[in-house]
């Protein structure tokens, strides 16, 4: 009886370092930062919706904005765009689209970039305040 009892805590102590060193423990932020990644959104719906763009001018200038579609030319711009604003949003139809920044300041340099739009994607055109170019594809 004595040697079964010790063959059972002996066993219970093998056990209990087995289950100890095979476990693995993972800090819960892993868990979370999967559920805040982009690939993981599936509640986005679309019907349709034309492209959209924005101007966003953090710099220390002036700067007019303009989108020009390649099928229908020029669809917005906006004049004098002062530092510290934004324009509205503007949609405007899929495809080619040419969306220009520019300045009359000297020293500062004008900015054109050409995408194209898919239908549901929204862009964001943001002037730093170093007068630099950022964008966000929404």
């Amino acid at each position: 009886m004595k040697t079964f009892t010790s063959l059972l805590k002996k066993a219970t102590l093998v056990l209990l370092l087995f289950t100890s060193f095979c476990c693995s423990v993972e800090p819960i932020d892993s868990e979370q930062s999967l559920v805040n990644q982009p690939e993981n959104l599936t509640s986005f719906n679309c019907s349709g919706e034309q492209p959209e763009a924005r101007f966003v001018n953090n710099g220390s200038v002036s700067f007019t904005f303009s989108i020009i579609s390649e099928d229908s030319g020029q669809v917005a711009q906006f004049i004098d765009v002062a530092p510290g604003t934004s324009t509205n949003w503007t949609s405007f139809s899929s495809g080619s689209v040419l969306f220009s920044i520019d300045s009359n300041t000297s020293g500062v340099s004008d900015i054109k970039t050409q995408l194209a739009m898919q239908n549901c994607e929204s862009f964001e055109l943001v002037v730093q305040s170093d007068n630099t170019l950022s964008s966000t594809t929404l």
